[in-house]
């Protein structure tokens, strides 16, 4: 009742009742509610607030199955943005789109799911048949140079700015879209075809950004 205002509160049972409530539970007492049905009374609360970014740091510790359930569901029906801070990889497989990897003082951006992330990430395993033939010669590792870093950070640098033009010009195009008062059919659609192509683009670039970044991450550790 605190937490639920104006036309939200003509949903409450809806959405107590996605929180698995019952009818008979919703004239419960607080206090007489069992501890999972406290925390997820607390979390249909949280998601009840009037925000449009919530930040979650390990929300399913101490969470059972069930109320781990409930509580991904809402989020993926969450209207705003959200960042998590999780270990539990069931829970954050689908829910998420953009990953930070916090690892040796840095931060390093993905713009994955969770599964091809860490399919990104896998290292590769060499078979039987790709191993070198017994009189190969080893090669001596060469020391990488500060030129090769350079222009590898430059080239990132890049791809950068060109991702930020393009997240620009497709944000400008959604408002115009936003904006319109009157467009014929044909207009619209051209303008939704510029868009997909310049998402397209948009995670073409995404993606070299990605093997560039893994590129240089491998170059400072070798």
């Amino acid at each position: 009742d605190d937490v639920a205002e104006g036309e939200i509160r003509k949903k409450l049972r809806s959405i107590l009742g996605s929180f698995l409530f019952s009818s008979d539970d919703i004239d419960k007492k607080v206090s007489s509610l069992s501890g999972g049905e406290k925390t997820r009374l607390a979390l249909c609360q949280l998601l009840l607030s009037p925000s449009n970014f919530l930040i979650l740091d390990e929300p399913t510790n101490h969470l059972d199955i069930l109320s781990k359930n409930v509580l991904k569901e809402a989020l993926i029906n969450y209207e705003g943005t959200f960042i998590v801070v999780s270990h539990d990889r069931d829970f954050l497989d689908g829910l998420t789109n953009r990953i930070w990897d916090i690892a040796d003082q840095k931060i390093r951006i993905h713009h994955f799911s969770l599964g091809e992330y860490l399919k990104f990430i896998e290292p590769k395993t060499t078979s039987k048949d790709e191993l070198p033939h017994k009189k190969s010669k080893i090669k001596k590792k060469q020391t990488v140079s500060n030129k090769e870093i350079r222009a590898l950070e430059k080239d990132i640098k890049k791809i950068e700015i060109k991702i930020a033009k393009r997240e620009k010009e497709i944000k400008s195009i959604e408002q115009e879209i936003a904006n319109l008062n009157s467009i014929t059919h044909e207009e619209l659609q051209a303008l939704y075809s510029n868009m997909e192509i310049m998402n397209s683009e948009l995670k073409e670039l995404m993606k070299t950004w990605e093997e560039r970044s893994m590129e240089l991450e491998n170059l400072l550790n070798s």
